[in-house]
């Protein structure tokens, strides 16, 4: 199906105006609107400019505002938007554009990191296990030393979940 993309244009190397720019795109309903940036991209314009690291939807980077929405371009399909395969492509608000639809994260990150959000230990960490300290082919030492592996028939007898019996005989260790 042909949709038509309005994709938000500004280029700080030319004539420094905004623009809205229109192409056209054969997609279909299971495409990603990314997907959808990347065809005009390779196939129309290789000028546009956005961001896409994952496309998967973890990293973030491919935010921008679809049809007045805020939405992540690699989790949006086609058939997500009933406007008649028509889609209007801006750039984040409140952020200093860079290009196209890239935008200066810079003050994001400053708060970010002025917020700190993880975990703060106050402890002090426990003594570091040699990395060759291991037990069969995943089991650090550590787990060991803290009691979590048993020997395999005291792990059975406790759990009471066997019995050694002839049709279900527990191997020797």
């Amino acid at each position: 199906m042909k949709c038509t993309f309005i994709v938000y244009r500004f280029d700080p190397e030319g004539d420094g105006e905004s623009r809205y720019q229109e192409y056209q795109v054969d997609a279909e309903p299971t495409d990603k609107i990314v997907d959808c940036l990347n065809k005009i991209r390779w196939e129309q314009d290789p000028t546009l400019a956005f961001r896409a690291s994952c496309v998967h939807g973890i990293c973030g980077s491919c935010a921008m505002v679809i049809n007045s929405r805020v939405e992540l371009a690699c989790q949006k399909l086609v058939r997500d938007f009933k406007t008649a395969h028509n889609f209007v492509i801006e750039p984040l608000p409140f952020f200093n554009v860079i290009k196209d639809l890239v935008v200066d994260l810079t003050p994001f990150f400053d708060k970010h990191r002025a917020v700190k959000p993880y975990l703060h230990n106050e402890q002090t960490p426990p003594d570091a296990v040699p990395a060759q300290t291991t037990v069969g082919c995943r089991y650090p030492a550590v787990a060991l030393r803290q009691g979590v592996f048993a020997h395999y028939e005291d792990r059975v007898s406790r759990l009471g979940a066997y019995q050694k019996t002839a049709s279900n005989p527990l191997p020797d260790l």
